[in-house]
């Protein structure tokens, strides 16, 4: 049996995230008291037919090798400007986005 912060952490969302699935019924649980308790099926199921994906870890550094021109890639989006400047031989050192979908496709590009 889960709680809502166990959720929360598992799906990587925020506790209110996991409370608005239960209100919707989009996730199955039960009110015991004044908490809800979700077991672990109803997760798998909810990760199933919603085709969530959860968003990866952080990446340690590849390497500890520091390359003589530094950089830094904030608001990187899909990656497409610092794909370029690798081919011109600067490597971002840090690739950082706020939007999760592009998240998933630096995390794919990465591995």
């Amino acid at each position: 049996m889960l709680s809502v912060h166990d959720v929360a952490i598992r799906l990587k969302v925020t506790d209110q995230h996991i409370r608005s699935l239960l209100r919707k019924e989009e996730l199955k649980a039960e009110m015991v008291g004044e908490q809800w308790i979700i077991q672990q099926d109803a997760v798998n199921q909810y990760v199933k037919d919603f085709n969530i994906e959860i968003e990866p870890d952080d990446h340690p550094r590849a390497t500890a090798e520091i390359p003589d021109v530094v950089a830094l890639s904030f608001f990187s989006g899909a990656m497409g400007l610092d794909i370029g400047m690798e081919q011109g031989g600067v490597s971002a050192l840090l690739a950082c986005e706020f939007d999760k979908a592009c998240r998933l496709t630096i995390n794919k590009l990465s591995q």
